[in-house]
């Protein structure tokens, strides 16, 4: 079941935008998110429509893609380490060695977006749902 943050409409469709124009939907248990991204269409590319984990560092989301109409994982660096330099390069680093890995039991990393607006870095990879990159 979704959920619209917005006007709290139902719907059966997670991802899809809801009727008020506002917002997209979520899921219903979706969870509690210090960066209130959820239901919002970031990047022009990705909506975030649940919480999976939020740890010291990051944030995992699974999002909806609306161009690929598929389900992916969004792990977030949180704001007060995107903006330490050192933090940033070594992310990236990290980042660029585990885009060469090809194994089965490894997520493929999609893209790396940086999100000027929350003022973080992030990553879009296929994971199963409820696991963290």
């Amino acid at each position: 079941m979704a959920i619209c943050l917005n006007c709290n409409r139902k719907s059966e469709t997670v991802g899809q935008l809801c009727s008020c124009g506002t917002c997209y939907m979520v899921h219903d248990e979706h969870g509690m998110e210090p960066l209130n991204l959820l239901g919002k269409l970031i990047a022009n590319k990705i909506i975030p429509t649940a919480v999976v984990s939020v740890d010291k560092s990051t944030i995992s989301y699974e999002a909806f893609q609306p161009a690929n109409e598929r389900v992916v994982g969004l792990s977030i660096l949180k704001p007060e380490y995107s903006a330490n330099p050192d933090i940033r390069v070594a992310f990236l680093e990290l980042v660029d060695r585990c885009a060469g890995l090809k194994q089965q039991n490894t997520p493929i990393l999609l893209e790396v977006l940086e999100l000027p607006s929350e003022g973080v870095l992030a990553i879009t990879s296929e994971v199963f749902k409820g696991e963290k990159l």
